[in-house]
């Protein structure tokens, strides 16, 4: 899996999996041994849109949570979130963000080593 779509009545999102350097969160590719340097596995949610009657029902929450729970990965990466109530909302949930473009990562575990 490389690139992913999910089309429901409630949401359209766009899912790609790669390998992202534990030292540059923004260095990935979508091959797992592409280099030496350590990595983790991602899922990285690239775009989601929730039509205007479904929103502030929690559909994109539930995609997230659902993602954060996947064993294959080990890091969940929301990538360049322009809405500020999605970006707020992470903030609540705890996630770590690079302000400078706007992704929010979060762990699987704990136990992982963030940078």
């Amino acid at each position: 899996m490389s690139k992913h779509f999910i089309k429901t009545d409630f949401l359209t999102a766009t899912l790609r999996e790669c390998w992202v350097l534990r030292d540059n969160l923004r260095a990935s590719c979508e091959v797992a041994d592409w280099t030496e340097q350590a990595t983790w596995h991602a899922i990285v949610l690239e775009s989601v849109q929730v039509p205007e009657q479904h929103r502030r029902q929690g559909h994109c929450r539930r995609l997230i949570e659902s993602l954060t729970h996947d064993d294959r990965f080990e890091l969940v990466i929301v990538e360049g979130v322009g809405n500020l109530l999605l970006a707020g909302a992470l903030m609540r949930w705890g996630w770590q963000f690079d302000p400078t473009v706007m992704d929010f990562y979060h762990w699987h575990s704990a136990e992982e080593s963030k940078p």
